[in-house]
């Protein structure tokens, strides 16, 4: 399922993960074009959870911080949730 809220900010897909966690995906074409803005938005009414950025042009996983949050960026083929 995807999250939109009143002033639009919007994630691809929100995933129930047990006891107040909520996981979140995030679709791109380049991982470059990733905006954290809506997840961190997302992050201050849901806090707990993992933060993915799938992306067609990474082969190597990789995790960044940004705003506070641990990102992990990956490939379709190496996403493991």
């Amino acid at each position: 399922m995807y999250w939109r809220d009143k002033d639009q900010h919007e994630l691809d897909f929100v995933l129930p993960s047990g006891r107040g966690k909520v996981d979140v995906i995030e679709c791109k074409w380049s991982a470059a074009h990733f905006d954290p803005k809506n997840l961190l938005c997302f992050r201050k009414q849901y806090p707990q959870g993992k933060n993915f950025v799938v992306a067609s042009n990474i082969i190597q996983p990789y995790t960044r911080t940004l705003g506070g949050q641990s990102v992990t960026f990956t490939g379709l083929n190496t996403l493991t949730l």
